[in-house]
């Protein structure tokens, strides 16, 4: 359990419970109910997040935890990057004016900002909102890439996140458009007619671009938030950071085929000082 309550979902749910207040904030001084949907958005984007940390947690003692966690993160996924879409919701809201607000230039041409607080409020909650699932996205989709290429190896596990970037464009664009939700998987027989009615052209094209959205994101994501080491599926030192080494002792490095984070050199079962092969190995 206390694994689970690190640092980073402490600040996780931190930023969960400021982003819904700031949503139902804007519902009550503005009127506008849109916003309170963004808390339902917010939570079916917190769901990847559970379940792919119970198989960061999980997976290296139970593999099974890992396979079943991969097939229920992938149709929560889209959740994640769908609230990208959600600005459309305030394509409507005026952040120019001609008769009052802030004015940039006394020349040609003339714009006002509005000066109105609640204008503002609406775009900084909902950037907010586009930010903290798109983290939360991303951090999940490690996870998973991690879990699948300690299996499939290095090129196999960027395969799957390719596949991923694409199958969450096409679900994003399930949601939006013909307005199908993730938990409709249940029930195929409804699923797969109203898929095959909403396929065309414009959805491919909306898949392709909004899936190398998310892989660029990803791509980013995953190299500033990567180790070196697990970058180049590289080494790992055998006395990990924050940890002493017994005087008089040399480091051994231990090689790993994967990326690593702590839960997966927990998972390794890497022991400090032990040769065995010179490899990452299983307890």
């Amino acid at each position: 359990m206390r694994s689970l309550l690190d640092r980073r979902t402490v600040v996780l749910v931190v930023a969960c419970v400021v982003e819904t207040l700031g949503c139902w904030g804007v519902v009550v001084v503005t009127g506008r109910p849109v916003f309170s949907f963004f808390v339902w958005n917010l939570f079916l984007a917190v769901l990847p997040a559970l379940v792919s940390l119970a198989v960061d947690r999980l997976a290296p003692a139970r593999p099974w935890v890992g396979w079943v966690g991969c097939l229920v993160w992938l149709p929560l996924f889209p959740n994640t990057v769908y609230v990208v879409t959600d600005v459309v919701h305030i394509t409507h809201v005026e952040f120019f004016v001609n008769h009052r607000g802030w004015c940039t230039t006394e020349g040609w041409p003339f714009h006002c900002y509005a000066g109105d607080e609640t204008v503002w409020a609406q775009l900084i909650v909902l950037a907010g909102l586009v930010v903290l699932t798109l983290w939360i996205g991303l951090w999940s989709m490690q996870h998973i890439h991690t879990f699948l290429a300690a299996r499939w190896g290095r090129l196999g596990g960027w395969c799957a996140v390719v596949a991923v970037a694409v199958a969450s464009g096409y679900g994003v664009y399930l949601g939006r458009f013909a307005r199908l939700n993730s938990w409709e998987i249940v029930n195929p027989t409804v699923l797969v007619p109203q898929i095959i009615d909403a396929t065309n052209q414009f959805a491919a094209v909306f898949t392709v671009m909004f899936g190398v959205y998310v892989l660029v994101a990803y791509l980013l994501f995953w190299a500033f938030t990567t180790p070196p080491s697990a970058r180049t599926m590289g080494t790992v030192p055998s006395v990990l950071p924050g940890q002493e080494r017994t005087p008089g002792t040399v480091p051994i490095v231990l090689s790993c085929r994967t990326p690593l984070s702590c839960g997966q050199v927990r998972g390794c079962g890497l022991v400090r000082g032990s040769r065995r092969g010179g490899s990452c190995r299983r307890r």
